[in-house]
């Protein structure tokens, strides 16, 4: 029963946290991730060496499984995931919060990856 119960409390914590989006910054739309979003990111470009692994794990993979990706994704109660969009680019990057402990109000793991045609401009 315990589990039922936190794992209710943890989606309420996740679900408030979304509604504060999204948030515009200068140019920058920060919103929540969408299955579009897994698209537009297996067709950026490599990232050059040494940085190629950056490139998205499932950049060659079929449709199914990125839909399959999206699910694990959209349904991980410890996770969250933004996109970040601008002007000129649809999906300039995208930030995952993982491993999220709602209760102790802890992040464990963290991810960024911007687009590498935006890498090293000043972007902060």
């Amino acid at each position: 029963m315990r589990g039922i119960k936190r794992r209710g409390k943890s989606v309420k914590n996740k679900l408030m946290l979304i509604d504060k989006l999204p948030i515009d910054i200068d140019n920058f739309h920060i919103r929540k991730m969408n299955r579009e979003d897994i698209d537009l990111r297996t067709n950026w470009p490599n990232y050059p060496s040494p940085y190629e692994m950056f490139d998205a794990s499932y950049k060659n993979r079929p449709s199914e499984e990125r839909d399959e990706r999206w699910k694990k994704i959209k349904n991980n109660e410890k996770l969250v995931c933004l996109a970040i969009e601008h002007p000129n680019e649809k999906l300039v990057g995208i930030y995952y919060s993982a491993e999220i402990d709602w209760e102790e109000k802890t992040v464990n793991n963290m991810t960024v990856r911007l687009h590498p045609n935006w890498c090293d401009k000043g972007i902060v």
